[in-house]
């Protein structure tokens, strides 16, 4: 749980660092964003929300692989118990001094 944490945390961070290092693209000559120049008119997305959702997407993340791992973990030890016979313990051969 807590390397999930870590990780959202950390994805976090990184979404923030870029989004405030990279500007918004704009053309040269008119004031226009690259979607509002092609017609379409999209809402810009506040950081907040973008920081969060990568929080969530790294927090969920590894979450799902450390589950998948754990349920691989527990099915490769029941396949495991059932393959091994039982070891069967011989009595040891008796040394007589000659």
């Amino acid at each position: 749980m807590s390397a999930s944490l870590v990780a959202g945390l950390l994805n976090a961070i990184n979404a923030y660092v870029v989004d405030s290092l990279s500007p918004q693209q704009t053309f040269a000559r008119a004031n226009f964003t690259a979607t509002q120049a092609a017609g379409f008119s999209v809402p810009q997305t506040s950081w907040i929300v973008f920081v969060l959702a990568s929080f969530i997407g790294g927090f969920l993340m590894v979450l799902a692989v450390l589950g998948i791992a754990m349920i691989y973990a527990r099915r490769g030890k029941g396949a495991e118990q059932e393959e091994l016979p039982e070891l069967v313990s011989e009595p040891e051969p008796k040394i007589t001094p000659s």
